[in-house]
């Protein structure tokens, strides 16, 4: 029994398990904190996503209300706000006079207290015309709000990791023949990674369901400079494209040959062009030179191919979707269509929309700044 401890003795006794269990306490304690502040962090970040989510839907929906107050238009008024009440994650939708007289207003007791209110001026030909109120379900909410990742597993996992090194250098004297293990018989090469379809393919499997019972005819077809992505800017781009779709009532349908296609269940008006135009701000802040066609004909991949070399970039769209809508044109080209279909058009007249104007870019330039940022 003696001998037993004296052996058990003489081992803590080493220099190096002293330092090995130190460490082992110091990597614990720093990882305890660091998740802790990690954690803090986290939730403000949360909290700040949940308020610009919340005020960039207000803001969108209040800037379209200010001549339909000043025209006393209480139909379109009812419908908007009606509109808006139907979206899940609303629970009242409000319309109010600037002089705080009730418009009209619909709510939905059964969802809870559990709300975030949110206010936004509506205002015409820079006038005051009213204001508008929403109120948004915490719960309901949620699943359109992007998830903070967890750094906790990481964090543990790293310090493990330098604990597993530091016990390996500390042990390898008394391990035979342990330098010869790390003696490479052939070099290594790794394999550079690739970003290029690392969005394309979780939107694809978000959206496969939708896709697969959804058959609308409208269409969005995006080519960009995929290549550029790193790992900083694909997350952006995966921000991008999960704050951008839902609200846009848009799905990723397919992704063929560098060119990603976009599926729309809503309809085409001056309104959601304005989001096109934020969408492909966005993905030039990201130095991806982003070129957008929006279409209704059936187009096959070779055909987007040999469009996407003769158009330059822009935002273009089949000419007749502008014949109800006061779409601002640059010009208007005519490309001829060879395929098999004989229902399609052989001859397709596609349009450039006109470049914004700096007061265009200032109205959304901070929605742009809340996809990207």
């Amino acid at each position: 029994m003696a001998s037993d401890n004296n052996i058990i003795s003489q081992f803590f006794r080493k220099t190096s398990v002293r330092l090995l269990l130190f460490s082992a306490m110091v990597l614990f304690l720093a990882s305890f904190f660091i998740n802790l502040w990690l954690n803090y962090h986290n939730q403000l970040q949360r909290q700040s996503f949940l308020s610009q989510y919340s005020h960039s839907i207000v803001n969108a929906a209040a800037s379209q209300l200010g001549n339909l107050i000043a025209n006393n238009d209480y139909d379109a008024l009812n419908s908007v706000a009606y509109d808006l009440f139907q979206q899940e994650e609303i629970a009242k939708a409000a319309i109010y006079q600037k002089d705080g007289t009730l418009i009209v207003q619909h709510s939905d007791n059964s969802i809870g207290k559990k709300t975030l209110s949110v206010v936004a001026d509506i205002a015409f030909s820079e006038q005051k015309q009213g204001y508008l109120i929403l109120d948004f379900s915490e719960q309901k909410i949620a699943p359109f709000v992007q998830q903070l990742p967890s750094h906790q597993f990481m964090i543990w996992l790293i310090s493990g990791l330098i604990w597993g090194l530091m016990f390996v250098i500390f042990t390898a004297k008394t391990i035979p023949n342990f330098i010869n293990w790390f003696k490479p018989s052939q070099p290594i090469i790794k394999a550079q990674p690739k970003f290029e379809s690392q969005l394309l393919k979780q939107l694809l499997k978000r959206n496969l369901q939708h896709k697969q019972s959804n058959t609308h005819q409208d269409l969005l077809a995006i080519k960009a400079d995929w290549s550029k992505l790193d790992n900083r800017r694909n997350n952006q781009l995966v921000q991008l494209f999960n704050r951008w779709l839902a609200p846009n009532d848009c799905y990723a349908k397919t992704m063929k040959q560098q060119l990603l296609i976009l599926g729309i269940n809503q309809t085409i008006n001056d309104a959601f062009l304005t989001q096109i135009r934020i969408l492909r701000w966005a993905l030039e802040e990201l130095k991806l030179s982003p070129t957008i066609l929006l279409h209704t004909t059936d187009i096959s991949s070779d055909i987007y191919q040999t469009y996407f070399q003769v158009i330059e970039p822009g935002i273009w769209l089949e000419q007749h979707l502008n014949e109800l809508n006061t779409f601002e044109i640059d010009r208007t080209i005519e490309l001829e269509i060879d395929h098999d279909n004989q229902q399609a058009p052989d001859l397709l007249e596609l349009s450039l929309l006109k470049p914004l104007n700096a007061q265009q870019r200032t109205a959304i330039e901070r929605q742009v700044r809340f996809l990207i940022n």
